[in-house]
């Protein structure tokens, strides 16, 4: 299979007026609201339907549990933070009429997603133009460094870049020798599939197969078999759970051999139950690191949620959340009145980096009484620091490993 170049920047240069005509023109009907009318809008682009969306309810979650937190504390400038959610429906298509939806919401300034790359690339023209702060909790492709945003995109998350090199570096560590990579055609595989190239190499890895699939291929025979022929060690699998779960049904199925390798992406129970028992056996993920008081956000939001436990992607949207307030906050007890979307970036910044005072995700009540006073914060989340850089990614440098076992997932060291 040819191996392509690095990927050049892939996100769309669409105008905002091109991006809203294509927005105006749709006419979906959207999910009903099931928030209060009254109130600073909060909006959430998630994945509730399609191939993503395993998590999107347990995203939704951590949102609600972020914003409950902060209006028991008495809100914003005395006034509650509601949250009008919308489903993109795994679909990029469909996640622009929802964005629609959203984006024309009275008063909106915070959009918490969406989880789809090659919707958020689309996006950003409109959340500039509009003066919308954007916080992705699931974003990673690293192509996102070069959008021209205007300074309104962040993301909680560390980008591919980081997951790219710790895999590269686990395979090193694992003995393999040569590798195939296959990968989603979407913002998310691009990126990641450049990082994986240049790691792979500088580390002697022998790329036996560089290969992108279309998720909404119904079958993927010819693609396994071609990678079967160049009987790579280890393969490197960057995809969304269910087509994840579909070429590695396909590749056990044809007798494919060697161990896989698994993007953030996959390290949901949706993709392991949904390949034949011992597919996967030894495969080895990567996953963000948690701050170590993450245990006891478990327990809270099991017993808000009825012991649902929360996903990795759900720490990240609770810190959107929290941060998404906590701006919001800062940005109306400077101006003296209604936050101003403009301002909100600068505010995220100041409320998630030093100097300020240090205060914790489980002490939102204190922080936003600290900005009422004028003081300065320094937050810090569930998933650790949250220092973000000038173009809005998140100041990270450590990941850990998952592992499937007896088709389980596991952390790495559990016994």
């Amino acid at each position: 299979m040819p191996r392509p170049a690095t990927p050049p920047m892939v996100l769309r240069a669409w105008s905002a007026v091109a991006l809203a005509a294509v927005l105006a023109a749709t006419g979906c009907v959207l999910p009903p609201e099931s928030t209060d009318p009254e109130g600073i809008p909060v909006g959430a682009l998630l994945p509730f339907t399609g191939d993503i969306a395993a998590a999107g309810t347990n995203i939704e979650r951590a949102v609600r549990l972020a914003l409950e937190e902060v209006n028991t504390a008495g809100g914003v400038g005395g006034e509650a933070l509601r949250l009008i959610s919308r489903d993109t429906h795994s679909d990029l298509r469909r996640g622009l009429d929802a964005a629609r939806g959203l984006l024309g919401e009275r008063g909106l300034t915070v959009l918490l997603g969406p989880e789809d790359e090659d919707l958020a690339a689309y996006l950003i023209p409109q959340v500039q133009a509009q003066a919308v702060l954007e916080i992705s909790g699931g974003v990673l492709s690293p192509t996102f460094r070069d959008a021209q945003d205007g300074g309104f995109f962040f993301r909680t998350c560390p980008s591919a870049s980081l997951y790219g090199r710790a895999l590269s570096e686990r395979m090193e560590q694992d003995g393999v020798t040569s590798a195939a990579v296959l990968y989603v055609n979407s913002e998310l595989g691009l990126g990641f599939a450049a990082v994986l190239s240049s790691e792979l190499s500088l580390r002697g890895i022998g790329l036996s197969a560089f290969a992108s699939f279309d998720p909404q291929q119904t079958t993927y025979t010819k693609l396994i078999q071609e990678v079967l022929a160049t009987n790579p060690e280890g393969l490197v699998l960057v995809a969304y759970p269910g087509a994840g779960a579909a070429i590695v049904q396909e590749w056990a199925v044809l007798g494919g051999r060697g161990r896989w390798y698994l993007a953030p992406s996959l390290k949901t129970d949706s993709f392991v139950v949904n390949v034949p028992p011992g597919a996967l056996e030894g495969a080895v993920g990567v996953a963000p690191t948690l701050a170590g008081d993450a245990d006891d956000f478990d327990v809270k939001f099991g017993e808000r949620w009825g012991g649902d436990f929360p996903l990795d992607a759900a720490y990240f949207y609770y810190d959107a959340a929290a941060l998404s307030a906590l701006a919001l906050a800062r940005a109306a007890y400077q101006g003296g009145g209604a936050p101003d979307g403009a301002a909100l970036p600068g505010a995220l910044q100041e409320v998630s980096s030093p100097p300020g005072e240090l205060v914790a995700w489980y002490d939102l009540s204190n922080a936003l009484e600290m900005l009422r006073r004028g003081q300065d914060i320094d937050y810090r989340g569930v998933t650790g620091s949250l220092n973000f850089d000038e173009q809005g990614d998140v100041l990270a440098d450590e990941v850990k490993f998952w592992i499937v076992r007896e088709d389980h997932i596991l952390e790495e060291g559990t016994p």
